[in-house]
């Protein structure tokens, strides 16, 4: 299956069934793959390993709880916590950036 037919398929929810119908090998094939990849992230992690999949969205999950929190506490308290979370996300973000950037 092309790319760009990959990218409409998750753009466009309707066009999966249609790509599907006419492109039934390759919907095959990939569904295979998909399978196998499952498979092999599923005994990983009954070995006690964990994918960088499912790590990156644990990460994203606590980050978003940790600045949610941080903005809430700001909104109710802010005399107790002055600092912005805002401020402090658009400084972290910086900070990725530059190293991402080295």
């Amino acid at each position: 299956m092309p790319a760009v037919l990959g990218f409409f398929l998750k753009l466009l929810p309707f066009f999966s069934p249609l790509a599907e119908k006419l492109f039934p090998a390759a919907s095959a094939k990939a569904e295979e793959l998909r399978a196998e990849k499952e498979l092999v992230e599923a005994r990983a992690f009954a070995k006690g390993r964990i994918s960088p999949a499912y790590l990156l969205k644990f990460v994203c999950v606590a980050l978003f709880a940790v600045f949610g929190s941080a903005f809430a506490m700001h909104l109710f308290f802010p005399e107790t916590f002055p600092a912005s979370p805002i401020d402090e996300l658009k400084e972290l973000f910086s900070l990725g950036e530059g190293l991402f950037r080295q």
